[in-house]
């Protein structure tokens, strides 16, 4: 079946419920997409074929799997539906079931896959009871945050003995290996075994030691990055289960799938949903070895499980799937600020009394494009499926991108990077879910088509594809460059 043929993308576009109305998202200011349609294409299969031989799919950690490989899902998705090519569809199953043959129990039971990218490494400094200085070795205890020195630390522990030459002696207490010997000057940070910033204070008499007990950060789990590998992978069941042939081929693999999503990924989250009268989301683990410990999570990392829930509700007709999605809904709206004709948020807000450790002035910044993508990939599923938001806010958060954020040229266009901001940054391409706003203000596609192709993200990029192949289908001539 051609990718261009009226049977093949018309009927795999008009039959996508969530994204019904696509067709809309093309006003008598756009022109065709012409031969741009094979080359987007073929970039798109290039950039899935190099992610084929990469193999991050095959990854346990979570933020690789979110962040290195969701879009990635995503782009397959969209390849499928623009055309109905089951190789897409296969390959999305494939590198699915092998993220999820990779899901091992966290500290709860629960499956997940989880990154240790995030939290913290702690250090500890014991003197010897018998040392004959006060010297001290600094700091005493201390959850360290710095990145690079939190992925050399390893659960260890070291001993440190003072040399007459200005040099410590260092030694693994579990073997006892001797290590390089690490000089230091008094009252000048040097770097400790693993990496960890020592500072020493007074000058230790010889022979006086210290020992560094140091732990490697924990892992965790993240919703956002689980969101960003559910999105496609439920919405791939979706398609499966409502369709005959599909069923057929691929329905006992997708009900594994939802099996593992409905028992496993999506309660365990449980414990970290709160609602107020505002409405409801997640928050972050409380622990002393994750930063900011027990927080209010930022929208976009709570919002993306909000839109996996409402693709569940269509696939399982539970209402527990919708109500948390609602209350989700009603917190990010209560959070919106009308600015004349579009919407202003910030990437986070205070929602109780547990967050005034964090709720300062600094982390109140507006939102950026790439992270607010999920924002309003979350609103526009919520409009299409009658929960909270419709379509005066899609119209409104459109206005965003057109009146806030674009530079208001055709010829040499440009979005900013956050929502108030018509500067650019290294955000401003990810206008993925952004160009599904056509739909609201089909003027947002005639401002993506000309940024996407050359600066987009891979997610963006399939989204644009999707549109101009609708587009194609509906003017089976506008891909001839020759007319």
């Amino acid at each position: 079946m051609s990718r261009h043929s009226l049977t093949g993308v018309f009927r795999w576009v008009v039959a996508s419920a969530a994204l019904s109305g696509v067709l809309n998202c093309f006003g008598a200011e756009q022109a065709a997409p012409g031969g741009k349609l094979d080359a987007l294409h073929k970039e798109l299969v290039s950039a899935l074929d190099s992610f084929e031989r990469g193999g991050r799919w095959k990854d346990t950690d979570s933020s690789t799997l979110g962040w290195g490989c969701g879009q990635d899902l995503q782009a397959l998705l969209y390849l499928y539906q623009a055309g109905g090519e089951r190789v897409w569809l296969d390959r999305l199953l494939k590198y699915a079931e092998t993220m999820f043959a990779n899901l091992t129990p966290n500290r709860d039971g629960f499956l997940s896959w989880r990154s240790r990218g995030y939290s913290l490494a702690h250090a500890e400094v014991r003197p010897a009871a018998d040392n004959r200085s006060q010297a001290m070795l600094a700091p005493r205890e201390e959850w360290s945050d710095d990145a690079l020195v939190s992925r050399q630390v390893k659960d260890a522990e070291f001993r440190l003995v003072a040399q007459k030459d200005g040099t410590f002696a260092v030694e693994s207490a579990a073997d006892k290996q001797a290590l390089p010997a690490i000089r230091y000057e008094i009252g000048k940070p040097f770097a400790g075994p693993s990496g960890i910033p020592l500072t020493l204070k007074a000058a230790p008499a010889e022979g006086d030691s210290f020992t560094l007990i140091t732990r490697r950060p924990k892992d965790f789990d993240f919703a956002v990055h689980e969101g960003m590998v559910l999105m496609p992978v439920s919405r791939a069941i979706e398609l499966v289960k409502r369709d005959e042939a599909l069923t057929a081929a691929y329905g006992e693999r997708a009900d594994k799938l939802l099996r593992v999503i409905e028992t496993q990924l999506i309660p365990k989250w449980d414990k970290y949903w709160r609602e107020t009268k505002e409405g409801g989301f997640l928050v972050f683990p409380t622990d002393p070895g994750f930063r900011p410990s027990g927080a209010t999570m930022p929208h976009n990392q709570y919002l993306p499980l909000g839109t996996v829930q409402i693709t569940l509700h269509r696939i399982t007709g539970k209402a527990a799937y919708k109500a948390r999605a609602e209350q989700m809904a009603r917190f990010f709206q209560s959070c919106l600020r009308l600015v004349g004709d579009h919407y202003e948020w910030n990437y986070w807000d205070s929602a109780g009394e547990w967050d005034k450790p964090w709720d300062k002035p600094a982390e109140k910044r507006l939102e950026d494009t790439g992270h607010g993508s999920l924002d309003i990939g979350f609103v526009r599923a919520c409009a299409e499926n009658g929960i909270v938001f419709g379509d005066a806010d899609l119209k409104r958060f459109a206005d965003t991108l057109i009146g806030a954020m674009w530079n208001g040229s055709l010829d040499k266009p440009t979005v900013g990077g956050y929502v108030n901001s018509k500067k650019p940054t290294r955000q401003s391409g990810n206008l993925q879910e952004w160009v599904m706003l056509c739909k609201a203000q089909p003027r947002v596609q005639r401002v993506c088509e000309h940024i996407i192709p050359a600066e987009g993200s891979l997610w963006a990029k399939a989204q644009l594809y999707f549109l101009w192949a609708a587009e194609s289908a509906k003017q089976p001539n506008a891909g001839n460059d020759a007319k």
